[in-house]
C-alpha cells in the first residue's frame, strides 16, 4: 500500500481533527471504566491548543496519508526527564503525547514509519531517550511500543470525580515533617529507590543513591513548605512518610477527562515492609487527600512504577484507578 508520511506546521493542524475524534471515540470504548471522558468537540478544542503549543515550541508532528487522507499521526516535543531521582537517561527526552494508527490500517507499516521519521528528527538534535504514554487499556499500542523496546515503567493513577474528603483531625502517630527536618528522610527514600530497583529489573538505568536524594530532598522541602509533608513514627526511624503537593491551573488529561482545574499529587508513600497491611498507610493517604482538598484540590493522582504491582493494587483498593501508562526506551539501557 503506498502512503506517504509528511510533517505538518501550526497552519495544518486541523488536519489532525477527524484522526483525533477516531482516536478518542476509541479510548472511550475500550476504556469504559474510566468514564467520564470529555465530550470528543470539547477534547478537539483542548488537545487542538496542547498541539499548536507543541508545534510553536520544540515539538514536531508528522503524518502518514494514504488516498489522501490522514491515517495516522506521532507528536513529539522535547522535555526535561521526569524521573530523575530514578533513571539515569539523558537529561533532555523525547515525549510522544500522540502516536496514533487508525484501527483498519494498522499493521501496516505505518506506525513503525511514524515512529522512525520520529526517531531520526530527535536524533538529528542530540535526543536518544524516548517516553510515549497510553492508557492502560490501549492493548494494541502496548504491543507495538514493546516491538520496538519500550518498557513499561510507569503508572499513573487517578481519583477524579469524587466527593472531597472529610476533614480530619491527623492520626496521634502522624506527625508533620518541617523542610529542616527532611534531611532525616533519606534512609526511608533510599530505601523505596532500592526497592524499585528489586522489582524492576528489566528496566533502568538507575541514577546513584547521592543523586536520587539530591532529587528527592527538593521534592520533601517543597511538600513540607506546603504542609504536605508526614510522617508516622519516630522521625529517625519512621515506619512510613508521604509527600504530596497541590498542582494549580493544570491542564494535564483535561483533554481526556473533565478534571478540576487544581489536582492532589502524592509523590511518594513509604511504608516500611513491617508495617504494611496495618491500615497506616491508608490513613495518611486520607490524610493527604483531606488536607488538599481543604486547599481546593479534590481530583488526586498518584504514580507507582509500573512493575511494583503490590503498590498499584494497594491504590486501587482505596478508590485510585490505572489512568496512563508511560512507556520508555532509553538508549543506554539497550
Amino acid at each position: 500500500m503506498v502512503f506517504a508520511i509528511q510533517e505538518i506546521r501550526r497552519e495544518q493542524v486541523d488536519v489532525l481533527k477527524p484522526l483525533m475524534l477516531e482516536c478518542h471515540k476509541e479510548r472511550v470504548h475500550v476504556s469504559g471504566h474510566l468514564a467520564p471522558f470529555v465530550p470528543g468537540p470539547a477534547m478537539w478544542t483542548r488537545r487542538r491548543a496542547t498541539l499548536l503549543d507543541l508545534l510553536g515550541g520544540n515539538g514536531r508532528i508528522f503524518i502518514a496519508v494514504s488516498d489522501d487522507r490522514v491515517v495516522g499521526a506521532s507528536a513529539a516535543s522535547i522535555i526535561e526527564q521526569p524521573w530523575a531521582a530514578t533513571f539515569d537517561c539523558d537529561p533532555l527526552i523525547g515525549e510522544l503525547p500522540l502516536l496514533y494508527v487508525l484501527p483498519a490500517c494498522r499493521r501496516k507499516g505505518y506506525g513503525t514509519q511514524l515512529l522512525e521519521t520520529m526517531r531520526r528528527a530527535l536524533g538529528g538534535i542530540g535526543v536518544r531517550d524516548l517516553v510515549v504514554g497510553w492508557l492502560p487499556t490501549e492493548a494494541a499500542g502496548h504491543a507495538f511500543c514493546a516491538r520496538h523496546g519500550f518498557k513499561p515503567a510507569w503508572i499513573t493513577l487517578t481519583r477524579f470525580g469524587a466527593e472531597p474528603e472529610t476533614p480530619m483531625t491527623p492520626p496521634v502517630w502522624a506527625r508533620a515533617v518541617l523542610s529542616e527536618r527532611v534531611w532525616k528522610l533519606r534512609e526511608a527514600w533510599l530505601t523505596l529507590h532500592h526497592h524499585h530497583q528489586a522489582v524492576s529489573p528489566n528496566l533502568g538505568p538507575w541514577v546513584s543513591d547521592a543523586d536520587s536524594w539530591k532529587v528527592f530532598e527538593k521534592i520533601f522541602t517543597g511538600a513540607a513548605d506546603e504542609g504536605l509533608l508526614w510522617i508516622a513514627g519516630d522521625e529517625d526511624d519512621p515506619d512510613a512518610v508521604l509527600s504530596a503537593r497541590t498542582l494549580k491551573g493544570t491542564e494535564l488529561f483535561s483533554d481526556t477527562w473533565p478534571s478540576r482545574a487544581s489536582l492532589g499529587e502524592v509523590a511518594v508513600l513509604i511504608v516500611e515492609p513491617e508495617r504494611r497491611g496495618t491500615g497506616i498507610g491508608e490513613e495518611l493517604m486520607r490524610l493527604a487527600a483531606a488536607t488538599m482538598a481543604r486547599k481546593g484540590a479534590i481530583d488526586l493522582l498518584v504514580g507507582a512504577i509500573a512493575p511494583n504491582a503490590r503498590a498499584i493494587q494497594f491504590y486501587e483498593r482505596i478508590g485510585y484507578a490505572r489512568a496512563w501508562l508511560e512507556m520508555t526506551r532509553f538508549m543506554r539501557a539497550t
